[in-house]
């Protein structure tokens, strides 16, 4: 039952931590929030991602400096790229060591 429950949960699943969080960003919500309810923080932080991974922005020094990523345009809270010359597989194994929350989604169709 374990394995068939585990087959069909969603990744990131709402946690006692999330919940929390959730609260406390309710309570701050002026603090993050746009006066119509967008989380503004977090699509300026994916948007400057974007631009950097697309060489945009001030650290890409003219070039893209991740030239195996290349980042699908967004108005998201999150980064969505498609990876080059390496395995996705690999650099989802490589961000889940480093700590980093990632998604795998493999090839679609």
């Amino acid at each position: 039952l374990t394995d068939a429950m585990m087959a069909i949960k969603q990744p990131y699943s709402v946690n006692i931590a999330a919940e929390y969080a959730a609260v406390e960003a309710l309570r701050l919500k002026e603090s993050i929030c746009g006066s119509d309810g967008t989380v503004l923080a977090l699509a300026r932080c994916a948007q400057d991602l974007y631009r950097f991974l697309k060489g945009e922005k001030e650290g890409g020094e003219g070039g893209k400096p991740f030239a195996w990523l290349t980042p699908i345009p967004t108005f998201a809270n999150f980064v969505l790229v498609q990876v080059s010359g390496v395995t996705a597989e690999s650099v989802t194994a490589r961000l889940r060591k480093e700590g980093v929350l990632v998604r795998y989604f493999g090839v679609q169709g």
